[in-house]
């Protein structure tokens, strides 16, 4: 709760409403329910309470912001690191093997057909979108791929509310309203936590780090 320190009063995020967030008051959690609640935690932690910031913030200078969600998964891809993991199913990086057909997770592994059409549809969007700016495709560019659904831009005055691709063998748009509100939750502490360590001299850094990994508490409770 570090960044409680660093933002005003009235925003400042108690320690019950950050188990809110992800429902760790629950008591009747299943092992493997726990499981995968620590690793979103880790997940928005590491990465995607940063990636909302940068999205708002690209957003608010004017660019045009497409978001998806990468949920093709081929078991065997992670065979080569599965003992490690609490779960298989796709993580970070994953539709870099479709995009670029490798295995970021180093153990080869034979493509199925579902595989297949995943690269096509992945490739063909990303295309689009280098070559008009617009992954659907544009008169100027014609997409070959036929959706029934428009893959819209993220609305500046709906932030909350995003629509986001699921990018599977058959792709869908979903509202992550509630996905986007966790991540919106905490954002100006990390916002402000970021700021200070790109201005923060090393002895206050080190302090700063000592204490956080001491697990030291601070901020509300």
């Amino acid at each position: 709760m570090e960044g409680n320190k660093m933002v005003e009063k009235s925003e400042q995020m108690s320690f019950e409403s950050f188990e809110n967030l992800y429902s760790l008051n629950n008591k009747k959690l299943t092992k493997k329910e726990l499981q995968k609640v620590v690793v979103k935690m880790i997940g928005d932690t590491v990465s995607g309470i940063a990636l909302q910031n940068f999205i708002q913030q690209v957003n608010d200078q004017g660019s045009t912001v497409y978001t998806y969600n990468f949920q093709h998964h081929n078991s065997q891809s992670m065979q080569g690191i599965s003992y490690y993991l609490p779960f298989s199913g796709a993580t970070h990086c994953s539709e870099i093997n479709s995009l670029f057909d490798i295995n970021m997770f180093v153990a080869p592994y034979i493509r199925t057909v579902k595989d297949k059409k995943v690269t096509n549809i992945i490739s063909t969007l990303f295309t689009n979108f280098s070559k008009s700016g617009n992954p659907n495709g544009t008169e100027a560019f014609p997409s070959s791929l036929n959706f029934e659904f428009n893959w819209e831009p993220i609305n500046s005055n709906h932030i909350s509310s995003q629509k986001c691709l699921l990018i599977k063998s058959e792709p869908k748009i979903e509202e992550r309203k509630k996905e986007t509100e966790r991540l919106l939750a905490p954002s100006k502490h990390f916002s402000a936590i970021h700021n200070w360590m790109t201005i923060a001299k090393e002895d206050e850094y080190n302090e700063f780090s000592i204490r956080t990994k001491a697990m030291e508490p601070s901020g509300t409770r």
